[in-house]
């Protein structure tokens, strides 16, 4: 019986895995395979006690008969128990270990809520720090195109006091020319009513 069930388990362990085979899956497994060998055993037993039986009734007449047959329908059922408690006691340890592999997947769970959440809440950290890189380049760009504009402004500005200084030299250079002018002018008004004066002054002083 365990050689067919080192047998089971080697073939299915020898098998190419189509996906990765877990302990539950084994266990599962063995606990079919071990009950496909007592099913077996039962009904080999049940065979036996068939024979036994009559074998019995065949050799009733003889003692040596009826003691051969009990010795046998004795150790059938030995055998019988022995596979029973082989039995339970595969089943036991099986469902220890069920309920081991199931509290690891429950921790394992817990483990995947809890990452599940944490990812969550740094997908929700990069949303907003994608949100806020996003706002300082709007205001980046915005500050740039409002540089650009007070440059154009400055250039212009620039430009006008150009134009303007330039025209105020021009007009200060005429403004001097005609002061200029005006002075000489002035100077020659002065002079001819000086010389005016003298002869008006010379035509008094004549005798009459």
């Amino acid at each position: 019986m365990k050689v067919s069930l080192r047998n089971a388990l080697g073939s299915m362990l020898s098998k190419p895995p189509e996906g990765q085979m877990d302990d539950t899956t084994i266990m599962k497994e063995t606990l079919r395979v071990k009950d496909e060998e007592l099913q077996n055993l039962s009904r080999e037993l049940r065979a036996r006690d068939s024979a036994i039986k009559e074998l019995t009734e065949k050799l009733s007449d003889t003692a040596q008969a009826a003691e051969a047959a009990a010795s046998a329908a004795h150790r059938m059922d030995d055998q019988r128990r022995i596979a029973y408690a082989e039995k339970e006691q595969l089943k036991e340890g099986y469902e220890k270990q069920l309920e081991s592999t199931a509290v690891k997947l429950r921790e394992s769970e817990e483990k995947v809520v809890a990452l599940s959440k944490e990812i969550d809440q740094l997908i929700k950290q990069r949303d907003s720090a994608l949100q806020e890189a996003h706002l300082w380049r709007s205001e980046l760009g915005k500050a740039r195109e409002r540089n650009v504009i007070l440059e154009a402004a400055v250039v212009r500005a620039e430009e006008k006091v150009r134009i303007t200084e330039t025209d105020s030299e021009t007009r200060i250079k005429e403004a001097a020319q005609k002061e200029s002018a005006a002075l000489q002018e002035k100077q020659e008004l002065l002079n001819y009513v000086n010389a005016l004066q003298m002869q008006l002054q010379r035509s008094m002083n004549k005798p009459s």
